[in-house]
């Protein structure tokens, strides 16, 4: 399951700069620290994603080993759960691009 959230990651990250060139030719309001905070987040959430996702697939493949059942598995929870806070904080800052009513500048 990580896996296919990383690679669903890889695309929705690497489509953030050209609708960051569409957004800012369309809407001359947004703040340009706002799409920096936005893109900044996004590749922190990034690599989280795929840490998670490459070390999920070490334990898959070492499960057997005592060590890997003791310590992978919670690893990769804790590590997930800071990655999904990581794009839930990403997407919020995401939607201040586009409702600029809730940006507090």
């Amino acid at each position: 399951m990580t896996f296919l959230t990383s690679i669903t990651v890889l695309p929705v990250f690497y489509t953030g700069e050209p609708a960051e060139k569409v957004i800012k030719k369309e809407v001359t309001s947004i703040s340009k620290s706002v799409i920096h905070d936005h893109e900044e987040s996004a590749e922190v959430s990034l690599i989280l994603t795929l840490i998670v996702s490459l070390s999920s697939i070490a334990v898959l493949l070492k499960y057997r080993h005592p060590l890997s059942k003791k310590y992978g598995v919670p690893l990769i929870l804790l590590i997930g759960l800071v990655a999904i806070g990581s794009l839930v904080y990403s997407a919020n800052l995401g939607g201040k691009i586009r409702h600029t009513e809730f940006v507090n500048e």
